[in-house]
C-alpha cells in the first residue's frame, strides 16, 4: 500500500497547479460544454456522411467492411454522446459505453489493415487484440465504481497492463504480418499504428487527471479532451485508414 500512497501524494502535489490553470480555460475557450457535445455529435454524423462518399470516390479498391467498420464506430459515439447532451441516467458512463465497443471496433479496423492481403485472417490474434482493448475499458468502470483511492489506482493499473498487451500486439504480430506482406503495406500500417497509439496514450493520463480519477483537472478540461481526442482517434484515424488502402496496389486476396 505504500506505493500507492507515494503516487496518491505524487498527484495531489499536482493538484493546485492543475487547477489554477483550468479555473480560466472555459473563459479562454468561449464553449460551453453543451456546446462542445454537440460540435462532437455533429463531426461523428459527418464522418458518417463523409465515409459514405468516401466509398462512392473510391469505388471497389477497398473492400467494403472497412467502410462498414468505421461507419459503425462514428454512428455509435455519435449516439452514445446524445446521452451526455440529454442527461440521461447513462450520461455518468456514456463514455465506457461508447469506447467499450467503439474502441475494439477501431483495432479490428487495424487488424485487418495489417492482413489486408491475407486470404485467411487471423481471427486468433484479432479476437485477442479486441479483448485486451475491452478489458482496458471494462476496468475504467470498475475504477470510476471503486469507493477508494486504492481501489481505483488498481483496477487503473490494470487497465494499463491490458492496454500494454494491445500495444504489445499492435507492434508485435500484427506489425510481423504487415512486414511480410511487402512494404508498402508495412509502411502504412506502421503509420496507421503510430498515429493510433499516440493517441491513445493520452487516455490514461485525462482520464486519471481528470473528473472519473482524481480530478485534478476540471470537468471542463476532460470534457474536452475527450472531445478532441475521440474525433481524432475515430473520425481522423478512419479517413486515414481508408486513404492510405485506397492507395495499396490491388490485388484480389485483400477481397478476402
Amino acid at each position: 500500500m505504500k506505493i500507492f500512497s507515494f503516487v496518491l501524494a505524487g498527484l495531489s502535489s499536482l493538484s493546485a497547479f492543475c487547477l489554477k490553470a483550468e479555473s480560466s480555460l472555459q473563459a479562454v475557450m468561449g464553449i460551453s460544454k453543451q456546446s462542445l457535445i454537440i460540435f462532437y455529435i455533429g463531426v461523428m454524423a459527418l464522418s458518417a456522411l463523409g465515409f459514405i462518399l468516401m466509398r462512392r470516390s473510391q469505388g471497389t479498391r477497398v473492400p467494403l467492411y472497412f467502410y462498414m467498420i468505421h461507419f459503425a464506430i462514428v454512428c455509435w459515439s455519435g449516439l452514445i454522446y446524445l446521452n451526455i447532451l440529454f442527461n440521461t441516467p447513462l450520461r455518468d458512463y456514456a463514455w465506457y459505453a461508447d469506447w467499450v465497443i467503439s474502441t475494439p471496433l477501431i483495432v479490428l479496423a487495424l487488424g485487418l489493415s495489417a492482413m489486408y492481403y491475407l486470404q485467411e485472417k487471423r481471427w486468433d490474434l484479432i479476437w485477442a487484440v479486441m479483448g485486451f482493448q475491452a478489458v482496458t475499458i471494462i476496468t475504467g468502470v470498475l475504477a470510476q465504481l471503486s469507493y477508494s483511492q486504492n481501489a481505483l489506482l488498481t483496477f487503473f493499473i490494470l487497465g494499463n497492463v491490458a492496454m500494454l498487451g494491445v500495444f504489445y500486439m499492435i507492434w508485435g504480430p500484427l506489425m510481423t504480418i504487415a512486414r511480410q506482406s511487402g512494404y508498402e503495406l508495412y509502411a502504412k500500417y506502421r503509420l496507421l499504428a503510430s498515429y493510433l497509439v499516440i493517441f491513445w496514450i493520452a487516455y490514461p493520463a485525462i482520464w486519471i487527471l481528470g473528473t472519473p480519477g482524481f480530478g485534478l483537472i476540471s470537468d471542463y478540461a476532460t470534457t474536452l479532451s475527450f472531445v478532441i481526442l475521440p474525433i481524432l482517434c475515430k473520425s481522423g484515424f478512419g479517413f486515414l485508414d481508408l486513404y492510405l488502402l485506397g492507395q495499396l496496389q490491388h490485388k484480389n486476396t485483400a477481397q478476402a
